[in-house]
């Protein structure tokens, strides 16, 4: 049977234990392994699921804001919780209070500067 999700920042994903809940407030960012995806949570926890990037996008809404929820497609290979960015590191990468770094691509550098002027802050 699969878990109900319990609130709206639940999703449902498959990874090596079956289909479990995970709160989506807590993603850090993702980074694409082949055909899995590396999830990493802001308490340091990873986790690898069984779902493309491209996949994930959809699941995660990318490039749009759900409530206090706003992730984007930052790269090829990376899904980032733009909600935990604090800020961008020139045009190449954001950063994440936790001291991570993720890259930009070149495309997609307008629209995320865009869309972090849009995002509050709760500092």
């Amino acid at each position: 049977t699969l878990p109900l999700p319990r609130r709206a920042s639940h999703r449902i994903l498959r990874d090596r234990n079956g289909h479990q809940l995970f709160d989506a407030r807590s993603i850090l960012f993702i980074q694409a392994e082949d055909k899995f995806a590396r999830i990493t949570c802001t308490d340091g926890t990873e986790t690898v699921v069984f779902h493309a990037l491209k996949d994930l996008e959809v699941r995660l809404a990318c490039g749009s804001r759900v409530g206090d929820l706003f992730f984007l497609r930052t790269h090829r290979s990376c899904i980032a919780a733009l909600h935990h960015a604090v800020a961008l590191h020139g045009r190449s990468g954001v950063n994440f209070r936790e001291g991570v770094s993720l890259p930009i691509g070149k495309r997609i550098w307008q629209q995320m500067a865009e869309l972090l002027g849009q995002i509050p802050r709760a500092l």
